[in-house]
């Protein structure tokens, strides 16, 4: 994996081994705060560096950035064993983005996501991630049609 470049100064960045396929590239600033961290979720064809300008003016939370699957400095698998309408989909995506809120043991976030992370920050917080507190500001979200409704479950 190459190396990153530093728009991040105070924070740390993290390879995740989600599965033996994936392996999510993220950042953390691993602020202490009375709020719940901010999950930032980059759109399609971007990845975590979308929001170094904002990350300044939220200084106060503990802020977490992955690079989704497939994007940035996250693994590209070719998912040769799954049907080829499945690789890389939202709920592709979602499945991966529940893994890893899992695995760093988040019990309480707020999902913010730009255009497709817009749509994918939907996706968990609709189907309610067991035993999380997730919370939900998305900007110009995309990735789910209007023709199909969702409810929570």
């Amino acid at each position: 994996m190459a190396s990153e470049p530093v728009l991040f100064p105070n924070f740390t960045n993290i390879p995740l081994v989600l599965t033996e396929e994936v392996q999510l590239s993220y950042i953390d600033n691993h602020r202490a705060s009375t709020q719940p961290p901010l999950v930032l979720l980059h759109g399609i064809f971007d990845n975590k560096s979308t929001w170094f300008r904002l990350a300044p003016q939220l200084a106060e939370y503990r802020l977490i950035a992955p690079d989704l699957v497939g994007h940035g400095f996250s693994s590209k698998p070719t998912f040769d064993g799954y049907p080829e309408h499945q690789r890389y989909s939202p709920d592709m995506q979602t499945e991966f983005l529940k893994h890893f809120i899992n695995a760093l043991n988040l019990d309480s976030m707020v999902l913010v996501g730009n255009s497709l992370g817009g749509g994918l920050a939907l996706l968990p917080q609709l189907s309610r991630i067991s035993g999380k507190d997730t919370r939900l500001g998305a900007h110009r979200c995309s990735g789910l049609s209007p023709a199909t409704p969702r409810t929570p479950a």
